[in-house]
């Protein structure tokens, strides 16, 4: 029966921290990934409320350009 070799108390110790770290590390970056998964979800939704906003506008006063700091818009002149 051949006896069980060790790392030297140190190098264990070393390996052990490294392995945890990384264990910690991955962890950390699934929960960022959960929460970049919930943004990109909401940002979707946003983007499809503001295309339905824009369509009801255009349907309302046309082709325009809003000024997002006042509130005023110009119409477009039609291209030919």
């Amino acid at each position: 029966m051949e006896k069980n070799k060790k790392l030297q108390k140190k190098e264990y110790e070393n390996l052990k921290s490294l392995v945890s770290s990384a264990r910690e590390l991955q962890m950390r970056i699934g929960s960022l990934e959960s929460v970049k998964h919930e943004a990109l979800h909401e940002l979707s939704t946003i983007q499809s409320d503001l295309q339905l906003s824009q369509k009801d506008l255009r349907e309302k006063y046309g082709n325009i350009t809003v000024d997002m700091e006042t509130g005023e818009y110009k119409e477009n002149k039609e291209e030919e």
